[in-house]
């Protein structure tokens, strides 16, 4: 049920967009336990990536959950392309975060390359 919902959304996600977008994700072979905690920490990355990327210097922004999430840390990365727009940076990780949500369900770490566009990655470990 749960891959049949990642292709629905994936399926809904790329049609929105022109069929000549590459999309490329990985995601980590280890999970997490809904409520464990690192839920929270990644819905706080997830955001903050998000929202703060598109405003940082060269739209290139590494986060850390702070420990008021309740959960373990988690370690995030946004980056645009210098070439968009600061509403165009939003919006590409705004799409990057839905495709890596469902590509990467229950997962302690993914990526995602929206190529040409923008690249997110969270884990569950501090990387650079």
């Amino acid at each position: 049920m749960r891959f049949l919902a990642a292709v629905l959304m994936l399926w809904m996600i790329g049609s929105a967009h022109s069929s000549d977008e590459t999309i490329s994700y990985g995601c980590n072979a280890e999970s997490y336990r809904e409520g464990s905690g690192f839920d929270s920490s990644l819905g706080y990355v997830f955001v903050d990536l998000v929202n703060s990327t598109p405003v940082s210097l060269g739209f290139d922004l590494y986060d850390v959950s702070p420990p008021s999430t309740g959960g373990p840390p988690v370690y995030g990365h946004g980056r645009c392309l210098n070439s968009m727009s600061a509403a165009e940076c939003f919006s590409c990780l705004g799409r990057a975060k839905d495709i890596v949500s469902v590509c990467c369900d229950l997962r302690i770490g993914g990526w995602v390359l929206i190529v040409g566009s923008c690249y997110m990655r969270y884990e569950s470990y501090a990387f650079r």
